[in-house]
């Protein structure tokens, strides 16, 4: 049998049917391809970010702009294309909800099958196991999405380096 090439993994990618189940058909607002100011611009005004924010991202892109990526020995590959990449996607309609009864089911389940599952917990008595009547979970929220009322503790500070 002969060597695996790039060319072969994008062939079968091109025609192979995705197996991992994490596809959701939800109608989306997404951007065109490519990356630049205006869309580090768009990304933070659907945020609806302050000023600040959209400033450190865009001296983020800046500085990224400059970069050139490292030759590596013995490491050959095609060198991605940034711009032929869509930053942004959401959900079209992003309703609020009065209760979790309200999400669409498929929707939810998305969330479940790729959601790590509970674990045990060690503490200083005992085991605590997800199963508990009592044991009580950890709500979590992608950095990209803070709430906004909460935005200002993200903001680096004076004496930051970032």
């Amino acid at each position: 049998m002969g060597k695996f090439t790039e060319d072969d993994l994008k062939k079968e990618l091109e025609t192979k049917e995705y197996e991992y189940g994490f596809y959701t058909d939800i109608e989306s607002d997404t951007f065109p391809v490519g990356l630049s100011e205006d869309v580090v611009r768009a990304i933070s005004k659907k945020k609806e970010e302050p000023e600040w924010m959209t400033q450190w991202r865009l001296e983020a892109f800046r500085s990224w702009e400059e970069m050139t990526e490292p030759e590596w020995a013995n490491v050959h590959y095609q060198k991605p294309d940034f711009q032929a990449i869509s930053y942004y996607s959401a959900p079209n309609n992003k309703p609020k909800y009065d209760s979790i009864d309200d999400v669409d089911p498929e929707l939810l389940d998305t969330f479940i099958e790729i959601s790590p599952r509970p674990q045990h917990r060690e503490t200083t008595s005992r085991l605590v196991e997800p199963e508990e009547k009592n044991f009580s979970g950890f709500v979590f929220k992608i950095h990209a999405n803070l709430d906004p009322r909460h935005r200002d503790r993200t903001k680096p500070s004076n004496n930051s380096s970032r």
